[in-house]
């Protein structure tokens, strides 16, 4: 077109344009008010010694007139203990010595990992060496750490035989920590297993319920599995309950290190035996706690939550479901209690919504931090069922389950603009491929099933 073409053309719409357009000097100007602010977070924070939990809502409005689902999301923050607060060790090493420990010299590493641990312990901290094979045997009493040439030699004269008794093994390590639990120590049992368990209890529940009570008591059971033949669930669950940390090892000689990091982490404890007690309001439903074993309780339930470390904030999500209620009204959630074995615990929480028929104001009430880890949670919950249910065969199952998970981390990502979240779905795609490629019970399937869940768990927490 030519440019003169052009400028009639413009010239004349501006002029029709301008035939139907409103008089603007004969309105009366318009107020409009300016938006309402979002509302104001409704979780709650106490914090006591060295301490800290958060409880709230992912999103603190919760939708008028319907029942809604929401993530109920804890936050747990340890601070550091002042530098004259040290305390001293006291510490039982649980050592597997039944006979699938006599290959690739794994009791070897095992006494390596042991001597490794006592080197860095010094004359104020107590450490006790048991064995098990059929039955416990204590190598060396809980004693201060000061004749290590003594203990080592006991050491070197273990001998790889026999079943596996890990329950006997758990509780000798036990009764050896304590009788000198003090707080002003940090007591710990550490198991280190590479088999199933074949003699005594073989109860997983049974085992666990044994740590919990430890936990509860104030000693912390910390578990490493040892190889690919040994129960994870087990020995996770042992973790779980008793407060303490879980490792897997495929490399025997990687073990001196595990010690090492373990006994760095205990130096760190900001919180010990920590336990949450979620009451709910009435007509709320606890309809799953996401990545944890729980004690359900007549009003609500309790979760084992164990040792809180300086810089490594834990979290505890449930999915719960909040009765329907009116426009502009509060909504009482949950209380939230926390307890723990070596200090006063911060004061009881209460959770609580308000009901809104505002979609601008329920949409600008999403918690975006506790939404993100609420969606963590539930990713990595499915995940881990996806894992299981491969390895009982059901391969469409784990399909389902792992395109569920991917679907709440990839929705998540997208709606809040988390790269963790985006990262966690593309992973979900990836950890599917890698079971589609094996088949169960294989090594190879087995490594794979182990590591996923150790992740899996890893991110729930």
């Amino acid at each position: 077109m030519q440019r003169w073409h052009l400028t009639l053309l413009l010239a004349a719409q501006a002029a029709l344009a301008a035939a139907f357009l409103p008089d603007w000097t004969r309105i009366e100007p318009v107020m409009v008010p300016p938006p309402a602010p979002p509302p104001t977070p409704l979780s709650e924070i106490s914090t006591a010694g060295t301490l800290g939990v958060r409880a709230g809502l992912a999103q603190g409005l919760v939708p008028a007139g319907q029942a809604s689902e929401q993530y109920l999301v804890l936050t747990l923050d340890g601070q550091a203990r002042a530098a004259d607060e040290s305390r001293d060790f006291n510490i039982a090493v649980v050592l597997d010595r039944s006979g699938s420990m006599a290959s690739a010299g794994k009791l070897d590493y095992a006494r390596l990992a042991t001597d490794t641990l006592m080197g860095a312990l010094d004359e104020r901290d107590r450490l006790a060496v048991v064995a098990f094979s059929d039955e416990a045997r204590v190598l060396s009493p809980s004693e201060l750490v000061v004749d290590r040439a003594q203990l080592a030699g006991r050491l070197a004269g273990l001998q790889a035989a026999g079943g596996t008794n890990l329950g006997a093994g758990l509780l000798e390590g036990l009764r050896q920590v304590q009788p000198h639990v003090d707080p002003s120590s940090l007591d710990r049992v550490i198991v280190l297993s590479d088999g199933r368990v074949n003699q005594g209890e073989t109860s997983t529940d049974r085992l666990a319920s044994w740590a919990g009570a430890a936990s509860a008591d104030g000693v912390t059971v910390s578990a490493i599995g040892l190889g690919l033949d040994y129960n994870e669930d087990l020995l996770a669950r042992l973790a779980d309950w008793g407060g303490g940390t879980y490792h897997f090892v495929d490399q025997p000689d990687a073990l001196a290190g595990i010690f090492a990091s373990e006994l760095e982490r205990m130096a760190a404890v900001a919180a010990e035996g920590v336990a949450v007690q979620v009451s709910p309001a009435p007509g709320v439903e606890i309809l799953d706690v996401l990545g944890y074993g729980h004690t359900a309780l007549a009003g609500g339930v309790r979760i084992p939550v164990g040792e809180v470390v300086a810089g490594e904030p834990r979290k505890v999500v449930l999915k719960v479901r909040v009765p329907a209620a009116l426009a502009d009204s509060t909504v009482p959630v949950a209380q939230v209690s926390v307890s723990r074995t070596d200090a006063p615990a911060p004061a009881a929480l209460q959770v609580r919504a308000m009901a809104s028929s505002d979609r601008g104001l329920l949409a600008a009430s999403v918690d975006q931090e506790l939404a993100v880890l609420g969606s963590q949670a539930e990713a990595s919950d499915l995940a881990d069922k996806a894992v299981r249910e491969w390895e009982r065969g059901n391969v469409t199952g784990m399909r389902d389950l792992f395109a569920s998970s991917a679907l709440v981390a990839g929705e998540a990502a997208s709606r809040y603009g988390s790269e963790s979240l985006a990262r966690q779905a593309q992973d979900m795609e990836e950890d599917e491929a890698q079971l589609e490629a094996v088949r169960p019970g294989s090594t190879e399937g087995r490594y794979q099933a182990i590591l996923q869940k150790e992740s899996n768990r890893a991110l729930a927490h």
